[in-house]
């Protein structure tokens, strides 16, 4: 193992997530001839590094607010007017999330009084399964799509309840018969000004919304 192996191993044990450079001998021979400095050590920094590690943009997660730009309008549409269901399309990597993360930020700061505002994403199960945790999330009483409705509609509530839901294409995948009476049930809630809903996802979602809109 050489010395840049053995030194890269101790920073990921002892500092996981550090990004470092490392200049050994014949790369400090390197920049003590160089005319250039500046240039030679940002070199050595770019044949270590990878796109990731200079891109504002973050791959895995949601981009943190500060970086976030654009979508001015789409934020002003959904802050700016009365509440009702939205639906997000958008490819992988197109700012779903990211969107869904600031608007819920936003309405806190803005409306807190007036909105409990809730983030989920789907992705973590498949079919109902994605249901049934999102039931137990909201509360261990609700096992059905028909309990989900009697709670909300019985409940009296000081804050109307806004639940964004990523990767909400698993609706979508879900048993014709299960998916219409979950998208009923939405619009029931969202009708009477008790529930709202944003979902985010592709091309699933959107096949399905074609035929039974929120």
């Amino acid at each position: 193992m050489t010395d840049e192996q053995t030194a890269r191993e101790f920073i990921e044990r002892d500092r996981p997530g550090f990004k470092a450079a490392f200049i050994d001998e014949s790369r400090m021979r390197t920049l003590a001839l160089s005319d250039r400095l500046q240039t030679a050590l940002l070199k050595i920094v770019a044949s270590q590094a990878t796109v990731d590690d200079f891109s504002p943009y973050r791959i895995s997660q949601a981009t943190d607010e500060k970086m976030f730009s654009g979508r001015k309008a789409e934020l002003n549409t959904v802050l700016g007017r009365s509440m009702t269901n939205y639906l997000m399309f958008g490819g992988r990597k197109s700012g779903k999330t990211s969107m869904l993360k600031v608007l819920e930020r936003r309405f806190q700061e803005r409306f807190s009084d007036r909105y409990d505002v809730r983030y989920h994403n789907l992705q973590a199960a498949g079919h109902q399964d994605h249901v049934r945790l999102f039931y137990r999330e909201i509360d261990d009483r609700i096992g059905s799509v028909e309990d989900f409705v009697r709670l909300f509609s019985s409940k009296s509530q000081s804050r109307t309840q806004i639940f964004l839901l990523d990767e909400a294409d698993l609706f979508a995948t879900s048993p014709d018969e299960f998916r219409e009476e979950l998208f009923v049930a939405m619009r029931k809630l969202a009708d009477e000004g008790r529930v709202f809903f944003i979902l985010a996802g592709y091309w699933q979602l959107y096949r399905e919304c074609l035929e039974s809109c929120l």
